[in-house]
């Protein structure tokens, strides 16, 4: 297993710059997320290590090597591209194994890595088919089992599921984790949907116009964002995010207020701020039709039926959030009052957005 390093990384197409002094660690034999919204550098950073892309500046360095200059082929890199890339005029057996044929893998090891990886993939009785006689997920597993074949120590995959339904892609996570589980190579996957990563990661890398903006563990992206963008774009639905003044030990939200608990009350005085954004998830806010000694008012304009939970959106004083319930929905129209866990809300700086920090972890 080998470790992937991006030092000081920098993309540039004439005076565009979309990767911006990218530092990144992708650890030996561990699945890495690269997530993030459409254009924010991700497919172009998995192609400057696979070597399809130039670096403008810094350094790549591939199991401590420095690979900035090394033609594609000899980058030891197994790569899954988003339409397949599949030879149209081959077989399916020919496809997954082409690229042992270009490297003169010998024919009795090509044969045996082939049907190992069909297997493996459940391509059985296929081997003879192109890919125009193919369904979208049996292409995508073809893609898959040619990357398989390679056994590369390092294994690229671009948003390789987005053609699939999603009865089909729940199946291929499954397969994708299987496979990692056997060959445990280096594995990195670009996807702009947060279900994907915070299921497949075990380290998530968000990324949002060439910057990079939290690292760290799926658990660590819901519990401790690094900041509002990523509170927003992390969890379904995402966290509310609203302006608050902290004041005498409360948060002022609208004409309301809550009373902070004591921990939070030290905390955020010890910032010496009044002005600051609350982000709480939906999933940690309890309502009711009767107030509390500590609750918010607010008024019900939608409901959403998720299928098992519905999507509560609320207006208290012009800011809208959303709570999720399972139970004893209020209908749209109504007035309710809302209680928040206050060891699960985040507070933000009010101009650099970054988490000011949790008295409870």
């Amino acid at each position: 297993m080998k470790s992937i390093q991006l030092k000081n990384i920098v993309k540039r197409y004439g005076n565009n710059t979309v990767v911006s002094q990218l530092n990144l660690d992708f650890e030996a034999g561990k699945r890495t997320i690269l997530l993030g919204p459409s254009g924010c550098g991700k497919s172009t950073i998995l192609r400057m290590i696979a070597g399809l892309e130039d670096i403008s500046e810094g350094d790549l360095l591939m199991g401590g090597e420095r690979m900035n200059d090394v033609v594609p082929g000899d980058r030891d890199v197994a790569m899954v591209f988003q339409n397949y890339a599949l030879f149209p005029h081959m077989t399916v057996e020919e496809n997954i194994g082409y690229a042992l044929k270009i490297h003169k893998v010998n024919e009795k090891e090509r044969q045996d890595r082939v049907s190992s990886a069909i297997k493996m993939l459940e391509l059985e009785g296929y081997e003879k088919r192109t890919p125009r006689e193919l369904s979208g997920g049996q292409r995508q597993r073809v893609a898959l089992a040619r990357a398989v074949v390679k056994q590369s120590h390092y294994f690229l995959l671009d948003e390789p599921l987005s053609n699939l339904d999603a009865q089909l892609r729940v199946h291929a996570r499954k397969e994708l984790l299987n496979l990692h589980e056997t060959y445990k190579q280096t594995f990195i996957y670009v996807t702009h949907d947060q279900i994907e990563a915070m299921t497949l990661g075990h380290n998530i890398a968000l990324l949002y116009n060439g910057d990079l903006q939290m690292y760290g563990t799926p658990v660590d992206f819901y519990n401790k964002p690094a900041n509002v963008f990523t509170a927003t774009f992390i969890g379904s639905p995402s966290a509310n995010i609203s302006h608050v003044t902290f004041r005498n030990g409360r948060v002022f939200i609208g004409n309301q207020n809550l009373v902070l608990p004591e921990v939070w009350q030290a905390h955020l005085t010890a910032t010496g701020m009044e002005e600051m954004f609350i982000g709480i998830h939906p999933e940690t806010v309890w309502i009711s039709d009767t107030p509390t000694e500590n609750s918010l008012s607010g008024l019900v304009t939608t409901v959403e039926n998720y299928g098992g939970r519905w999507g509560i959106h609320i207006d208290i004083d012009n800011e809208n959030w959303i709570v999720v319930m399972k139970e004893d929905v209020p209908v749209k129209g109504s007035t309710v009052y809302l209680a928040p866990d206050f060891k699960k809300m985040h507070f933000f700086h009010p101009e650099t957005e970054l988490n000011l920090g949790s008295p409870f972890h």
